[in-house]
């Protein structure tokens, strides 16, 4: 048998105790059987790979809610955090080689800590990126509960403002933590940054007791992942004048485009993005397939979770990336779609026995707070050889005068809050993708309805002056003496900090209700056509042979 060397991810995972098993062999836990799997497939996702979606029982232990990260820990042990504090790990508790109990870990809201949206093993340490620290829990007597924590790293600029996340820690070949500390363009009230970390990978020793900017330019950066080589990547978030969702490479020094605060003067000039993502919206977590791990032909791959378009609609997806180094060191890569209609994954990681496992979100609250009822669950993609792959079939277009619906978008004043043929900043969405983003049905109640989903960084501000005036936009960027805000009418207004008495998120949209009220059905069919919009996809669009 030829033994293959441990890369120098797998070498840190033994060397703290993480069972490594390639497919079956070794592995501590049954492998469900082929009448377990498809008991739980979810049928409503479609795959384009030879992977069962499997949909974890967990009926048992703490409730699944909001998920948003999820990682491989000592021993195997799948482990998920939800937005609301708790981390959990999972357990097979029936033998039949799925997870179906949750088990508290620790709960970071007994820190008074907020939003753990990334979390990184090292050892049995488990590092946790919250909106206000990095903090360490520690399980020192085995039973699987953490029983001690300690601070790691706070010396970093944060509010309570909806928008300060943390998020991506991952630990490098050097030992050093890296992380992302989200843009703050939007916070009205944005903390001081002297340092010029939001926006920015930020290193930090393994002491916790340095830190410096690593690569800058980044808007709602979701995860980091190293790849077998030791070189880091990282997944954007399309918006504020990123034009798409991104998949770059990041390296000592680099800009990556975003800054309208314009924090970072003199940068570098911008790496191109590597891969302008087209088969997901809403960029989201990674995970790196080892080069051990075949899953399905996928070995040295990134995975990259998307979201979907926006808070509302339950639509998300999976793709993926095959990575070709050059002789300079930068990379090459080519997309592939994964999965499809995977409602609002959020994260993946990689399992001891090489199955791929999604955390899914699902709705979240107004301001992008939690859900007020417990939502989402985990997926864990099995390979199998009895699924048949799905075909992408070519996308099917409203029909249509484009001609005449460019005259109806101008009547009903569709271009004084959009741009669509256009790149300015504007105080909705750019419409230019908008038929990618959504099909017909989806436009259509995301017009009638606008207050029911506003994409993340088009919320409604209102800012009430101290002279009592009140003015409603989207805030386009802020600083120490001023804050910007778009208006209807694609009017980008200025208001001295010093006059502002308060500033509030309203989670309302400034769309009006009632645009397409009077249009005939073609009028509808042509403005629809001029946009681009897909018609809703129907039933044999896809392949359903192995189902």
């Amino acid at each position: 048998m030829e033994l293959v060397k441990p890369n120098w991810i797998e070498r840190g995972l033994i060397a703290a105790g993480v069972l490594l098993v390639a497919g079956t062999e070794g592995s501590a836990n049954p492998r469900p059987s082929p009448e377990t799997i498809r008991k739980h497939v979810d049928p409503g996702i479609e795959m384009f790979g030879r992977y069962a979606p499997v949909k974890l029982p967990l009926k048992k232990g703490i409730e699944v809610w909001n998920p948003t990260a999820i990682e491989q820990g000592p021993g195997g042990v799948i482990y998920v955090a939800n937005y609301t504090g708790e981390i959990y790990s999972l357990h097979d508790t029936d033998g039949d080689g799925l997870q179906d109990t949750t088990r508290l870990f620790c709960n970071v809201t007994d820190n008074e800590l907020r939003y753990p949206t990334c979390m990184a093993w090292k050892g049995r340490d488990l590092y946790v990126g919250t909106t206000q620290e990095i903090r360490i829990y520690t399980d020192t007597d085995g039973d699987g509960r953490a029983d001690q924590s300690r601070l790691f790293f706070d010396d970093f600029p944060w509010t309570l403002h909806v928008f300060d996340w943390t998020f991506g820690l991952t630990f490098g070949p050097d030992e050093h933590a890296y992380v992302v500390f989200c843009t703050d363009y939007l916070n009205g009230k944005p903390a001081p940054d002297p340092n010029g970390y939001r926006g920015a990978i930020v290193r930090i020793s393994p002491d916790g007791k340095k830190a410096e900017r690593f690569a800058t330019g980044l808007r709602y950066a979701y995860d980091l992942v190293f790849n077998d080589e030791g070189d880091l990547f990282f997944s954007d978030n399309k918006g504020g004048g990123n034009p798409t969702e991104e998949f770059n490479h990041a390296v000592r020094g680099s800009f990556h485009g975003h800054d309208p605060n314009k924090k970072y003067a003199g940068h570098p000039e911008a790496i191109p993005t590597l891969v302008k993502v087209k088969h997901g919206f809403g960029s989201g977590g990674l995970a790196f397939n080892s080069s051990t791990n075949d899953f399905g032909g996928t070995a040295g791959q990134v995975f990259l979770a998307c979201w979907g378009p926006d808070g509302r609609f339950d639509r998300g997806s999976i793709t993926r990336f095959e990575l070709e180094k050059e002789a300079h060191g930068t990379y090459r890569a080519k997309e592939y779609p994964v999965a499809k209609d995977c409602a609002k994954v959020i994260d993946l990681a990689f399992g001891p026995e090489g199955d791929l496992y999604a955390a899914q979100f699902g709705t979240e609250g107004r301001a992008h707070r939690p859900y007020g009822k417990p939502m989402g669950a985990v997926y864990r993609f099995v390979p199998v050889s009895w699924m048949e792959p799905e075909q992408l079939a070519p996308a099917r277009f409203v029909q249509g005068d484009a001609a005449n619906g460019k005259k109806v978008y101008t009547q009903r004043a569709c271009h004084t809050c959009h741009e669509y043929e256009g790149r300015k900043e504007t105080v909705g969405p750019p419409l230019h993708e908008v038929g990618e983003m959504f099909d017909r049905e989806e436009i259509l109640a995301a017009i009638r309805k606008p207050g029911r989903g506003v994409k993340s960084g088009y919320e409604t501000q209102r800012v009430t002056r101290k002279d009592g005036v009140e003015v409603l936009g989207r805030l386009v960027r802020s600083s120490e003496k001023t804050i910007e805000l778009a208006i209807p009418g694609n009017t980008v207004v200025p208001i001295p900090r010093a006059d502002v008495a308060s500033i509030q998120v309203t989670g309302q949209s400034l769309m009006p209700v009632g645009l397409l009220e009077g249009l005939s059905e073609k009028d509808l069919n042509d403005l629809l056509a001029y946009l681009r919009v897909r018609e809703a996809r129907k039933e044999g669009d896809f392949s359903k042979a192995g189902r």
